[in-house]
């Protein structure tokens, strides 16, 4: 796997979403202010106390698509889009580290 490229540390996948939320927030500086308040928002709202304490590894696909389906039952439809968006771009950002292998969250429907 380190030949190939595709070992994965395991010391890196604890990183919990809330760690990794904060630094992919910090770095939404290409975003206008009337952009960046409702990614803010749908993070500090809905997907870091959803999500925050939980570890990259830890999270699974039906999770996230149980949790979108809950959201659908009481928000918009454009509210679900931007959350599930939000954790979806911070769990991209873990593939790309190679902290986890595939993004849970990509996918959901």
């Amino acid at each position: 796997q380190l030949q190939r490229g595709e070992f994965l540390d395991p010391a890196t996948a604890r990183a919990t979403i809330s760690e990794l939320g904060t630094e992919w927030l910090a770095a939404q500086t290409h975003l206008k202010p009337s952009a960046f308040r409702p990614v803010e928002s749908a993070w500090r709202v809905h997907v870091e106390p959803q999500w925050g304490r939980r570890r990259v590894s830890d999270i699974r696909h039906s999770e996230v698509a149980a949790w979108c389906s809950q959201l659908a039952a009481e928000k918009s439809p454009t509210v679900v889009k931007r959350v599930h968006g939000v954790l979806a771009a911070i769990l991209d950002v873990a593939v790309r580290d190679r902290r986890i292998a595939p993004n849970p969250a990509r996918g959901v429907s």
